[in-house]
Formats: structure tokens, sequence, C-alpha cells
């Protein structure tokens, strides 16, 4: 049984990943991300009329797995608590096979913070593409095998190589990159592997 419901659509006219959404009662991010959609100049995702698309949904986990943890975390980076990474605790897509992080709602220029103490290992501007994460910020936890995310930041705040602690200001959250909306997109990393960061973060 696939991890998803969803549906298969062949677009009769040019619309927008919006309205199409708003169509399906469906998450924009979810589409972007599930086609590999990509914006046009102008930054609004389009879609043009006899392209098909998925529009992907959580009704299958939502209904059978309420916590919406189908993805249990595997590797052996061991035990791990980490801090929450943003002010809002609302989550607009969940961890699947199809988007291996867990997507943070944001409002205006809402700061991120380190999740644990650690050391600053790579960062990408957020004028950048980025391969879609625009601004980015990857940090290796001490003392553990695993490595944290946050992509589509507007503002970074830290840099290569820089030690930083739990709750330490990082940067701020936005939409740059391959993102709709303002939303930080945060990925746990455990020797290589993307895992669902949900079971790990202390709500």
């Amino acid at each position: 049984i696939p991890p998803y419901q969803g549906v298969v659509v062949e677009v009769k006219r040019d619309t927008t990943v919006e309205e199409l959404a708003q169509r399906y009662k469906a998450n924009p991010q979810d589409i972007i991300d599930f086609n590999y959609l990509f914006a046009d100049e102008d930054g609004v995702f389009r879609i043009r009329a006899g392209q098909v698309v998925t529009v992907p949904s959580y009704k299958y986990l939502t209904e059978n797995f309420p916590n919406r943890w189908l993805y249990q975390p595997y590797g052996n980076c061991g035990p791990v608590s980490l801090r929450w990474p943003a002010v809002s605790r609302s989550i607009t897509q969940y961890y699947s096979i199809w988007h291996p992080a867990i997507d943070i709602d944001t409002v205006g220029d809402e700061p991120l913070f380190a999740v644990a103490d650690g050391v600053v290992v790579n960062v990408g501007s957020p004028t950048q593409w980025n391969y879609g994460y625009g601004g980015v910020v990857f940090i290796a936890i001490d003392g553990t095998g695993y490595k944290v995310a946050y992509g589509h930041m507007s503002r970074i705040f830290v840099e290569i190589g820089q030690r930083v602690s739990a709750g330490q200001t990082i940067g701020i959250a936005g939409a740059t990159g391959r993102a709709f909306g303002d939303h930080v997109h945060f990925e746990l990393i455990c020797n290589g592997r993307k895992i669902n960061p949900l079971p790990y973060l202390m709500r």
C-alpha cells in the first residue's frame, strides 16, 4: 500500500499550484515536491494545460497512523533530544517518501534556533538555488552522528565552522529556493540518510 493517497490530474487549462491545491483540499508544497515543479520567473508555481500531475494527500496516514509517524527512525546514530527549531509549532508538511523532512509554518521575520549544541558544517546563501534549499544551514550535533538542515531561510547569522548552542538564533525563516510561502524545511540526517525528525523533537 503506498504511504499516501492521491489523484492524478490532467490539467485542462493553465492554472496555479495554489488553485489546484484549493480545488482538491491539498497542500501546495506537497504538489510542488511530489511533482518536482519549479516556479516561473515571477515566483508563481504554474501548471500548463495538458500537464499531468499527482495531487498527493495524507488521508491514508492520518486515518491509519494518527501520530503521522509512518516512517520511523532508522540508522545507528543513537538517542538524541532536540529543541524545536522555530517559534511556530504548526507543521504544514510531514515526513514522507517524496519529502524526507518536516515543514514548519512561519510568519514574517520569524527566527530559527539551533536544536542542539553543535558546529555549522555548511551554509548556502539565500540568493542561490542550492538544490532547491535556497538559504540553508547544516549543523553537526555534538557527540552524535546526526546533522540537521534548515532550508528556505531568508537570512543567515552563522558561518561554516562556527560553534552554536542549543536555542541560539541562527537565522530567519523565508521562502527562498523551491518553496511555496514562508516556512522552514527541517531535516534530520543520520549517516547520510534523512530520517523523520518528529520522534526526536521536544514539543
